[in-house]
């Protein structure tokens, strides 16, 4: 195996003898000039290991902690919520976390169930006949999906996407098709938050959806799938926020083909963006078109239960030629999290710790929306994030106001938009108590006088 050792003089000089040169400088003579740098690299003098310690331990105190340092209420796709330890503790057991890979059943069984357990209660959250083993994050399967509609819907070329949909998915759809493939237009919010659909015609291979959507609405998928079915148009509800799935009625059951989305909320730690976790859900009918990894429950010649991994043309395997796409593998350790979180917790806990979400962040949108100085950027329903509009005061102003009080008061909408200038996307999860967000509401009051 090789090790990570910088190359001894001995090594340099046995390369260089093979390769029949007599310098380093006469190796590289065939780059110019310019790019080589002369004297010595500006760096530090070699430190102790209790050194290294210390440095980098004063270092990371400069970072700031949603759960330490402020009292975080950004969402926008990575929400903070309360982890049971017994998450941690059962994830990190050797026979996880050394397993290298889940293709050779007979040595992987344990990870092949756990991926099964995962893609059911998936499933079952998402109200869809089968989900697969996971994505990369909500982002990719977003994107995954748009193709995979694209692949069922072969002879239509346009995709309708709502503008309530989160900007980066929007971004990562772009990067990943070819403008060649498909048309892609966008879909203007009405004053609820939800897209305004054209009139529909037979060259829409799908509508994509928010569910609740970036600005935190419930977009009211069940219409919007009745009247894409009516064109045999594939309707894609994508989410950010999982845990809306413990309150809402899942998207599934409402006439949704294709669902997708992010599932950081369940048991996964914000993290500097990643690594996260993507669910992907679809109809039955679709199950052969889905992307990645895919875990099947058999039995052996003596009738003993197994898996394997199944139904997934993948580029490694014999009809790779047909593989649904490049994605290779499948988060599999957030995904694990995932399937413990939600064991853990069961349909009636994941319900409870949602509604205690939604019950929270409707009472702050309550009495924030009675101030004046301020208002609802779209008055649709929401789940546990809303967006406001400040009309007295700069977002500069409130953002100071609350970052002496140590508190994150929201992400910045026109960051993601131009035309959402002085707008703020607030977030509540049932990490904040009652005094968080009095405290909150009087910071609030305070810079609006």
């Amino acid at each position: 195996m090789m090790r990570y050792f910088s190359l001894t003089e001995h090594d340099k000089k046995q390369m260089l003898d093979t390769l029949g040169k007599s310098s380093l400088e006469q190796l590289f003579l065939s780059l110019p000039e310019e790019v080589f740098h002369q004297g010595q690299l500006n760096l530090p003098s070699a430190k102790e290991e209790y050194e290294l310690q210390s440095y980098f331990e004063a270092m990371s105190h400069k970072n700031y902690s949603a759960q330490k340092s402020f009292k975080s209420y950004l969402g926008a796709g990575a929400y903070e919520h309360f982890i049971p330890y017994v998450v941690d503790a059962l994830s990190s057991r050797g026979e996880f976390t050394t397993a290298y890979t889940p293709y050779q059943a007979e040595i992987s069984q344990g990870t092949l169930q756990a991926i099964f357990e995962f893609q059911s209660m998936v499933a079952n959250l998402l109200g869809v006949g089968v989900a697969n083993a996971s994505m990369y994050d909500g982002a990719s399967a977003l994107a995954e999906a748009v193709l995979m509609a694209l692949r069922i819907q072969k002879k239509r070329s346009k995709v309708l996407i709502s503008q309530g949909v989160h900007p980066e998915y929007i971004k990562t759809i772009q990067s990943y098709i070819d403008p060649n493939q498909c048309e892609i237009h966008y879909l203007p919010l009405n004053q609820e938050g939800y897209p305004q659909l054209p009139e529909l015609d037979d060259s829409i291979a799908c509508v994509v959806t928010g569910y609740p959507n970036f600005y935190g609405v419930i977009e009211p998928i069940d219409q919007i799938a009745e009247q894409c079915k009516q064109h045999n148009i594939l309707t894609i509800a994508c989410f950010t926020e999982a845990l809306a799935f413990g309150l809402l009625k899942a998207p599934g059951e409402l006439g949704a083909d294709i669902v997708v989305g992010e599932g950081q909320s369940l048991g996964n730690p914000l993290s500097f963006g990643g690594p996260y976790v993507g669910l992907m859900g679809a109809d039955d009918k679709y199950v052969r078109q889905l992307p990645g990894r895919l875990a099947g429950q058999t039995v052996d010649a003596q009738g003993t239960p197994g898996y394997v991994l199944t139904l997934s043309t993948r580029e490694q395997h014999i009809r790779r030629q047909k593989a649904t796409s490049n994605i290779c593998t499948n988060h599999s350790l957030c995904a694990l999290r995932a399937a413990i979180y939600m064991g853990t917790l069961g349909q009636k806990g994941i319900e409870s710790i949602a509604l205690n979400n939604h019950e929270k962040a409707e009472y702050l949108k309550n009495e924030l929306t009675q101030l004046k100085g301020l208002e609802l950027l779209y008055q649709g329903p929401s789940f546990n994030e809303f967006a406001i509009k400040l009309n007295s005061i700069s977002l500069k102003q409130w953002q100071e106001a609350f970052e002496n009080n140590n508190i994150a008061s929201g992400v910045d909408l026109a960051r993601f938009d131009h035309r959402n200038k002085n707008c703020l996307l607030i977030n509540c999860t049932e990490t904040k108590t009652d005094d968080d967000l009095k405290h909150y509401i009087k910071v609030a009051k305070e810079v609006l006088k």
